[in-house]
């Protein structure tokens, strides 16, 4: 579980680009990892079109709170939301993560890690974000407060900041610390294939379990925007499902697939060229 990298809104903030500081990478790298640019919410929207539109943004403070109406572009410093902040600051870093094998050294992905304590434990940093932009967005389920989410969405942007450090927040899946969780002891309910990945076209989704069970397959944007609805249904033991995804309407990037069933839920990445 070593080798993750992460970065707080304020290192995010660096306009300013000096040696192989954040900025510096920044400016890099949110071209390629992010070419439609960076989305926060669902139904109200907060748009940040490039690396400086980023930057002029970050760090962002005052009270954490919902998005309000509509869309909000580059806003610069006219719009401040200490949560905002924190949830494009996370999905950076789960994005670039995504995107650039050298962005940190770890061999599993940032947005699979567990959090252990508080009200989110249990559940993956995707989880987060995705609880993270609907709540900004007006789509949340209520279940969670802005402070709540803006704390734990901090507590990620801060755990392993610049690779150096490790707070503790965060369980790799099957760590030991987490043996005594059901869900993370008992045997995968379900297989998933994707092919071809990468791809330029359509893709195909494979997908068998051992017992009966009601499954949702859903893509996702690697800034925790859900693209569309795949397939929500059943699904038979010893069934092979065969799902072909639509993406020429794709915009090149880094996608993932969640594969969602009432006791798990696993992620996939997907590749458009």
């Amino acid at each position: 579980c070593d080798g993750f990298r992460t970065q707080t809104q304020g290192g995010w903030g660096q306009c300013h680009q000096n040696g192989n500081n954040p900025g510096t990478y920044l400016f890099a790298n949110f071209a390629g990892a992010f070419p439609n640019g960076l989305t926060l919410g669902c139904t109200n929207t907060l748009e940040l079109t490039s690396a400086q539109a980023v930057c002029e943004f970050l760090p962002s403070g005052k009270k954490p709170q919902a998005l309000p109406s509509g869309t909000i572009t580059d806003p610069a410093k006219t719009y401040r939301n200490v949560l905002a902040g924190q949830v494009a600051a996370l999905a950076l870093n789960v994005g670039f993560d995504a995107y650039d094998e050298g962005f940190s050294v770890a061999d599993d992905d940032l947005g699979d890690q567990i959090i252990n304590s508080g009200p989110f434990s249990g559940m993956t940093v995707y989880d987060l974000l995705d609880e993270a932009n609907d709540f900004l967005g007006g789509c949340g389920s209520g279940n969670y407060s802005a402070s709540q989410l803006n704390s734990a969405v901090t507590s990620v942007n801060e755990n392993y900041v610049d690779g150096n450090t490790d707070n503790g927040f965060l369980d790799c899946p099957g760590s030991k610390k987490r043996q005594d969780s059901p869900q993370l002891v008992t045997p995968e309910e379900f297989r998933v294939n994707i092919y071809p990945n990468p791809t330029s076209s359509d893709t195909n989704l494979e997908l068998s379990a051992d017992n009966d069970k009601d499954v949702n397959v859903a893509v996702y944007s690697y800034s925790g925007q859900k693209v569309f609805d795949v397939y929500n249904g059943p699904l038979h033991a010893g069934e092979l499902k065969n799902i072909r995804i639509e993406t020429t309407s794709f915009n090149s990037g880094v996608y993932f697939i969640r594969v969602t069933s009432e006791t798990e839920t696993k992620n996939y990445k997907l590749f458009i060229q």
